[in-house]
């Protein structure tokens, strides 16, 4: 005697074996639909709440850019100030060494910031897109 073997993959099974289940066990049907309806109504939770974590991200994001620009204008203007002041007062020294240090400072955080920014994204497409290599050089050891 043959023994025969079947599988299915999905979110419920075929209609022949929801049949068998509820002729073994009445309701069961009724109960396997509602399990996957439960199912589906906690994947949609969880959507909702994931987009709502990433709202509040990009919100965050959003305002402390904002504070940033801020800070950098008010730190710009005051040691623009301050570098004109000594200058004018007969302090050239000073003012030599305060108005390129205060441009170079914010040039600084400004290009570290887009640094930090494209490392992220890349690494986030790498993530989307599948890809799993490894920052490794020809001979296999690690480039660090």
């Amino acid at each position: 005697m043959g023994r025969i073997e079947y599988s299915f993959s999905g979110p419920l099974p075929p209609a022949r074996e929801l049949e068998a289940y509820e002729h073994a066990l009445p309701g069961s049907a009724e109960r396997i639909f509602r399990m996957r309806e439960a199912e589906i109504a906690l994947t949609e939770a969880q959507v909702r709440n994931r987009l709502g974590l990433e709202n509040k991200v990009i919100d965050s994001d959003i305002r402390n850019s904002r504070i940033g620009v801020i800070c950098a204008n008010v730190w710009l203007f005051a040691g623009l100030g301050m570098t004109t002041l000594f200058v004018m007062t007969g302090y050239d020294a000073a003012g030599e060494i305060i108005g390129p240090s205060v441009i170079g400072s914010i040039l600084a955080a400004f290009l570290s910031n887009n640094l930090n920014r494209r490392k992220e994204r890349t690494g986030k497409m790498k993530l989307l897109t599948g890809d799993r290599e490894t920052d490794t050089n020809k001979s296999g050891k690690d480039e660090n």
